[in-house]
């Protein structure tokens, strides 16, 4: 028997009315369990926890007899108050998801449940980092539950307030029980798989203050002593810096466009991060024990280590980004064999036909992005299940007839269901994502759809998704919408170099929280992605262009990754201990593969040399380059650069 038919037909008796049943009734009832013995209650609870990982919960409860367990799936946990939605509203969480997508299709699933179309729209405008903590994080927000988790090697247990989306990471904001403080913490940093605690344990004192000031940049989320640090930031980078850490930080202005801006720290080790990431357009001038402590580090890495081993050219299957691969056969997720994911689309196309009666194959099979053929084989397989005894007048009445779908389904399966935690994440996310966008209709029907939603729930103002604004964004948009092309004065972090560019724009989307224009770089001679905060002067040329016309195509310099490496990339090999495997959820890497030692190899694709070695700054003793050789000393290189700064300015 296929095992989608045992799921479907288990989910039906479980959902029928009644008291809860024991394993042995329901193996009797529904066919593909195995005799009395281990063997069936492994079945069974494999079956468990796929309906669980489906978001189906299976409620175990007392009864009288032998088993005294018996099981049900309650209406309540299955089927989700009806949101009472408009058309408008519908019209514009579909789009939200189409604009907006998590990476894993957990926004489509939604909409599934929802009962709402899941068209794919126009595109990718967004796209948002996930992480495997995160659906945790958020149920424990939505129950009101408090979640302990691994932070930076230390045990925190926390009464959640607001997963924040900000800067280009996530962030949770909480009460921290042992210390009794507000404290915040990010998630990619987040180690393990938090667990949440009861539902209602989590309790925040009022004088802890209200979401809105749960904010802070990371230097802020620490336990050490508050100290003032005074940096100063070049011009290159001064502008896009100074809107992210507001006007009242800057003290000073200095000629050329160079600022001092006045930090309060309590987390060095983070502003260390930022401040080496920066590279030499960033020095910090007091007090002095910090400006000692920051290069010191240096110092410790400006030391090269030699190696052996040979360089190895970047090759184009290599740039997909880790966990993005492809369903089984190409398509998209749930798309293979899964009898999880067949289940889940199963019921979600079982709801349209409840609603709609009649619906054509191929248009059914388009909405949920499967083949007319897979779909009519799993609804031809639904019109085997049904209701002891499985007469005909038990069994959902499905007819596939060439290409045109008819059934007569119980009203009840039309009902929207209950969304997991990861769904619930990736619709709450995708809306408040494309809201954050310049220019949104505040009190559109997004905003109607998104309350409705939040109250089911209860997530209220538990989440919040912040894109930044970086000066030239509307020029460069209205660029885009008229193919007019542009004039470009663009600082590089990668290779730490201002350039003059002409571009012809084709498209503007979030990555990562930050903006980027997809455009033809008549410099480059090819497709080029530019951070458009990095843009420091921005004028049309008074020249328009076809889209048509650009060679290379319209779009596509590496769709979906804020770093798109170049042809002559090559691949650095490195090896981490824990304290600095956040490399994995911080830079685009190839692959990773535990060692038996307890550290972590990875490939990283590197096109400058630059880059890496600020990346190895970051990682200081946490991080050993295996090869090439020639990649060995790119942090030592790198730090001894700032080190001349540093050192001509009295240090």
């Amino acid at each position: 028997m296929d095992r989608l038919e045992r799921l479907t037909n288990l989910v039906l008796e479980l959902l029928r009315p009644g008291p809860p049943r024991p394993l042995a009734e329901l193996a009797g009832v529904v066919p593909g369990y195995p005799p009395p013995g281990e063997a069936r209650r492994q079945a069974f609870e494999r079956d468990k926890r796929t309906l669980r990982d489906q978001g189906i919960a299976v409620s175990a409860e007392p009864i009288d007899g032998p088993e005294q367990v018996g099981y049900r799936i309650r209406p309540e946990d299955f089927y989700l108050p009806d949101l009472d939605l408009g058309a408008e509203e519908q019209v514009a969480l579909n789009l939200a998801v189409a604009a907006v997508p998590m990476g894993d299709g957990s926004g489509r699933h939604a909409l599934w449940r929802l009962g709402l179309p899941s068209d794919p729209g126009t595109g990718a405008l967004a796209e948002l980092p996930t992480l495997s903590a995160l659906p945790v994080l958020f149920e424990a927000i939505a129950r009101r539950a408090t979640v302990s988790f691994e932070h930076r090697g230390v045990l925190r247990q926390v009464a959640p307030v607001q997963l924040q989306f900000r800067q280009g990471r996530w962030y949770l904001a909480g009460f921290d029980l042992e210390r009794q403080a507000v404290r915040t913490f990010r998630v990619d940093r987040v180690a393990g798989a938090p667990v949440c605690g009861e539902p209602g344990s989590a309790t925040v004192p009022a004088e802890a203050g209200s979401s809105d000031a749960w904010s802070g940049a990371p230097w802020q989320a620490g336990d050490e002593p508050a100290v003032v640090v005074d940096v100063w930031l070049d011009e290159a980078i001064a502008g896009p810096l100074v809107r992210d850490l507001g006007p009242d930080a800057v003290v000073e202005q200095r000629d050329g466009g160079a600022v001092v801006v006045r930090l309060t720290v309590t987390n060095l080790a983070a502003l260390r991060s930022w401040l080496l990431d920066l590279g030499e357009r960033a020095e910090v001038l007091g007090p002095a024990r910090v400006r000692a402590d920051l290069v010191a580090w240096l110092r410790s890495v400006a030391e090269p280590t030699q190696l052996r081993g040979e360089p190895t050219q970047l090759r184009g299957e290599l740039l997909q980004p880790r966990g993005s691969e492809a369903a089984p056969g190409g398509g998209p997720p749930g798309s293979g064999r899964d009898a999880g994911a067949r289940l889940r689309r199963l019921l979600a196309v079982l709801a349209v036909l409840a609603r709609e009666g009649r619906v054509p194959l191929d248009e059914l099979a388009g909405r949920f992005g499967v083949s007319p053929a897979e779909l009519a084989s799993d609804l031809e397989l639904a019109a085997c299940c049904g209701l002891p005894p499985y007469t005909p007048d038990q069994l959902m009445e499905i007819v596939v007839d060439g290409n045109e779908v008819e059934a007569f389904l119980e009203p009840a399966l039309a009902r929207p269901r209950r969304l997991t935690a990861v769904e619930g994440l990736a619709l709450s996310a995708a809306a408040r994502a494309i809201l954050a966008v310049p220019g949104a209709d505040p009190e559109g029907a997004l905003r109607g759809a998104l309350e409705k939603l939040d109250q089911v729930l209860a997530i209220r103002d538990g989440l919040r998704v912040e894109l930044d604004e970086p000066e030239h964004l509307a020029e460069v948009r209205r660029a885009v919408g008229e193919r007019r092309q542009l004039a470009v004065r663009y600082h590089s972090a990668a290779r730490d170099e201002v350039t003059q560019r002409v571009v012809d724009p084709l498209a503007v989307l979030v990555i990562d929280g930050h903006w980027y224009l997809d455009a033809y770089c008549h410099r480059a001679g090819g497709l080029r992605r530019f951070r458009v905060d990095r843009m420091l002067q921005v004028a049309p040329t008074g020249a328009c262009f076809a889209e048509e016309g650009v060679a290379g195509g319209a779009r596509g310099a590496g769709s979906g990754r804020a770093y798109v490496p170049s042809s002559d990339a090559v691949v650095a090999r490195l090896v981490l201990d824990s304290a600095g495997s956040w490399v994995l959820d911080a830079v685009p890497v190839l692959s990773s593969e535990p060692r038996p030692d307890g550290r972590i190899q990875v490939d990283l694709a590197v096109s400058s040399p630059v880059w890496l070695g600020r990346l190895l700054l970051r990682l200081g003793p946490h991080a050993t380059v295996v090869s090439p050789p020639e990649l060995a000393t790119a942090g030592a290189t790198v730090a001894r650069r700032i080190l001349r700064l540093y050192e001509e300015h009295g240090n």
